[in-house]
């Protein structure tokens, strides 16, 4: 019988068992008004656990990260101050690494700890920018998103690199015939190893790039 053991659904068919489908068995379901719902991204992690992001908030503490074991075991890794955005991503050199807006300063600024929490670091973001969306990818040669900045009463919209060490650098700003990320926008590594965006109007290159954004209407590779 084939088992797969998945984070948040589970249900239990016994026809489906009978006949050799997947089991899927009910590792964690948030308590209702904790600090740990609102649950807003997974990954496997180099350590065997799940890596979740919780988008919930309680009186106390804001977004969080925190670990579901195989068997079912929670423990928070961190948990950030209320009014507090974040996303959490592991790197190539085993750490994990996220991007943060929050309402105190510094309020924008990328971070890195240890899969434990511990060597919690903060890198701060050149002039203006913010961690934009929910974006970042981790391929082997550093960190990947995409930014934004407050331009007059718009928005301007970028694609930046983290490295190990901590340095954040707006590697491309987009532009009017780029067209703009937004909501719906995605970020995934490419087949090469390497990462893509997708932009609202332009069509896709075809050289190899190093990352892909993708939104409603066009995808943009960066090369």
């Amino acid at each position: 019988m084939l088992k797969r053991t998945l984070l948040f659904v589970g249900v239990l068919c016994s026809q489906a068992a009978r006949a050799g489908g997947p089991v899927y068995k009910l590792l964690y379901s948030p308590p209702s008004g904790g600090n740990l719902g609102g649950l807003s991204g997974i990954f496997l992690g180099s350590s065997g656990q799940f890596y979740v992001q919780s988008a919930g908030e309680g009186s106390t503490a804001g977004q969080s990260v925190f670990t579901v074991s195989a068997v079912g075991a929670v423990s928070i890794v961190r948990m950030f101050p209320t009014n507090t955005a974040i996303n959490v991503v592991q790197g190539a050199d085993g750490l994990l690494y996220g991007g943060v807006t929050t309402g105190s300063p510094p309020k924008q600024f990328y971070y890195s700890m240890r899969l434990d929490g511990s060597g919690f670091q903060q890198y701060p973001m050149p002039g203006t920018w913010g961690s934009g969306f929910n974006t970042t990818v981790s391929p082997p040669d550093g960190i990947y998103d995409l930014v934004a900045e407050p331009v007059g009463d718009q928005v301007g919209y970028g694609f930046a690199r983290v490295t190990e060490s901590g340095k954040v650098t707006v590697l491309h700003q987009f532009s009017t015939s780029d067209g703009v990320p937004d909501a719906y926008a995605n970020m995934v590594l490419g087949p090469d190893a390497t990462s893509t965006v997708s932009a609202p109007s332009r069509p896709m290159a075809s050289a190899r790039c190093s990352s892909f954004v993708s939104h409603p209407r066009a995808i943009t590779r960066f090369c």
